[in-house]
């Protein structure tokens, strides 16, 4: 199956949507299926088992699931737009990628989502390596995604993130006076010692989750 085939069938059953084919796969985790498609004029068929990958799990709790996936994506028509509408299109989508990014960190907090759903070092790794395979849009959008992640993240009230320093910056204000030099110095041992608890967390997750 190449770029641009077209799914007529999934075990005699008619596909008529992206999101109906992608169901059909996702709940056929080891079992084959016979499946119909068209390529440049043809119509092909043939008898495909999906294999494990990780998703999104469906419902309320944020988790990560195993479902079926057979290698492919669905298609996306290039267009070309003006400058204003790539800043608006732009814009749009950086505000949906950070109230997703917060609506998932509000979720974690009060537990609506599970830890397996949180990735490292190594997960990040993987992905990388599966939007290299996909294609450059997908890779320039997993870079600014990832990168709005380490924004958010860098504006976390600890020291010496910049959030911890824009607290110490609002106290001098309220107070009309710097913090002592042993006060800072104790914030960022404490705000150190949490980063370095936080990333062995998030790695031993990974491993974890590579083995599992």
């Amino acid at each position: 199956m190449r770029r641009g085939a077209r799914v007529l069938s999934v075990n005699d059953t008619t596909v008529t949507t992206y999101l109906d084919f992608q169901e059909m796969i996702h709940s056929r985790l080891g079992v084959p299926m016979s499946m119909r498609w068209t390529q440049g004029g043809d119509t092909l068929s043939a008898v495909i088992t999906p294999e494990a990958m990780d998703a999104p799990a469906q419902g309320e709790k944020l988790d990560v699931v195993e479902v079926g996936a057979i290698g492919i994506n669905e298609y996306y028509e290039k267009r070309p737009v003006s400058f204003g509408q790539a800043c608006v299109y732009g814009s749009r989508t950086f505000a949906g990628v950070v109230k997703a990014i917060l609506a998932f960190l509000g979720k974690f907090v009060s537990g609506g989502a599970s830890i397996k759903a949180v990735g490292g070092p190594i997960r990040v790794g993987v992905m990388a390596g599966d939007m290299v395979r996909w294609g450059f849009v997908y890779l320039m959008s997993f870079i600014a995604f990832f990168s709005v992640n380490l924004a958010i993240f860098n504006l976390l009230p600890v020291v010496p993130f910049d959030g911890g320093h824009f607290v110490l910056f609002l106290i001098e204000g309220i107070t009309g006076r710097k913090l002592g030099r042993r006060a800072q110095e104790l914030m960022g041992q404490i705000g150190f010692f949490v980063l370095i608890a936080l990333m062995a967390a998030i790695f031993l997750l990974d491993i974890f989750n590579l083995i599992r």
